[in-house]
């Protein structure tokens, strides 16, 4: 079985947290409720996650060189173990359909407005069914290249648009009168964390087990800080009021730059879409290795590449067909994502820790 280490953890956490649409829409979510008090949201909603990720901390922990998939049933037993594979395995195809259509949509409008939906959708599929193919520490290592490159872009991109803005257009920072709306802005900013229950799969190894919390709460401050970035940096191009008036507004906010000096990047928009491309990509490869993953534990499979793609074409084609207004709405998603995300792993390690199993693994010394 691969195993994954701290580092890959690490990376793997950010990039399902930041990937996506999620990091392109949220300021224009938030900006109309938490105006410039959003870090006060963010927090909040960062603080939400951390019970969760420390219960799928103590469970890797306590089942080294095992994934949830594995040690499930030792847990709650085989039956129970099933069902809640095969609930894992429902609420990640529902959110590669979603997530993909998302993304292939929002990609045509920002960047490839001729490019057949179909075609876009086929390339990214295959894609990911390629690289996770090769086990989840390839995927892992995958992350990290791609992490190497995405920051140095997210570094440049955002200094420019804090250059190119202005501080005034993103106070007040924060107004005692408006707490009641910072609170009333996390349910909306809950669903840019949801990407944690990647932890369903990913075994932890039997090294290093004390600093492994540090490295998960390390990811989730991450991505807190980098939405804050994401979020302030709009603001301040677009000011907070405008800011809620463009349903894509980071890209919104970087069509307003122009640096004649960058020559072919003197849209700063290009570069910024390379990096949301690059790290929705990642996103897009853990989720059908959750799919296939969970599927494959639920009914005892050996997993095969081709059995991959098999499992997989469905999906890709419900993707496809799928209109894009029949998509569950925000309530329905919110419930899905905080009960696989959230609840599931609390209530998880609560019997592991009064049914008193543990793993096979032993620990070595550090």
């Amino acid at each position: 079985m691969d195993k994954v280490s701290n580092r890959q953890i690490f990376f793997m956490i950010f990039v399902a947290i930041i990937g996506g649409i999620n990091i392109v829409i949220m300021p224009a979510r938030l900006a109309p409720i938490s105006t410039g008090g959003v870090w006060v949201t963010m927090f909040i909603t960062g603080a939400i996650f951390i019970l969760p990720l420390l219960a799928f901390c103590y469970l890797g922990n306590k089942f080294p060189c095992e994934s949830m998939q594995q040690y499930l049933p030792k847990v709650i037993g085989k039956v129970a173990a099933k069902i809640v594979l095969v609930a894992y395995y429902l609420y990640f195809s529902f959110a590669f359909i979603y997530f993909s259509k998302e993304f292939v949509y929002m990609l045509k409008i920002e960047a490839l407005p001729k490019t057949p939906f179909i075609v876009l959708l086929a390339l990214i599929f295959i894609t990911a069914i390629y690289a996770t193919s090769k086990g989840i520490k390839n995927v892992g290592r995958l992350m990290e290249f791609w992490i190497a490159i995405s920051i140095p872009l997210i570094i440049i991109v955002h200094i420019v648009m804090f250059e190119e803005g202005e501080v005034i257009n993103m106070m007040p920072l924060f107004e005692k009168e408006q707490i009641g709306n910072y609170l009333k802005g996390v349910r909306m900013a809950l669903s840019g964390f949801f990407g944690i229950e990647i932890l369903n799969f990913i075994p932890f190894d039997n090294k290093k087990r004390k600093s492994r919390k540090w490295y998960l709460l390390s990811a989730l401050l991450a991505g807190v800080v980098l939405y804050l970035i994401v979020i302030y940096s709009s603001y301040s191009i677009l000011t907070i009021d405008d800011t809620g008036n463009f349903s894509n507004s980071l890209f919104a906010a970087l069509r307003q730059i122009r640096i004649p000096a960058l020559q072919i990047f003197a849209r700063i928009d290009i570069l910024s879409i390379i990096d949301w491309m690059i790290v929705s990509i990642g996103s897009i490869c853990l989720l059908v290795y959750a799919i296939s993953s969970n599927f494959f534990a639920a009914f005892s499979i050996n997993p095969k590449t081709w059995k991959v793609v098999l499992l997989c074409i469905p999906v890709g084609i419900l993707s496809a067909i799928v209109p894009h207004d029949a998509l569950l709405d925000d309530e329905v998603t919110i419930c899905l994502g905080m009960t696989v995300s959230a609840f599931l792993p609390i209530i998880i390690a609560i019997i592991a820790f009064f049914r008193k199993v543990k793993g096979e693994v032993e620990y070595i010394d550090e």
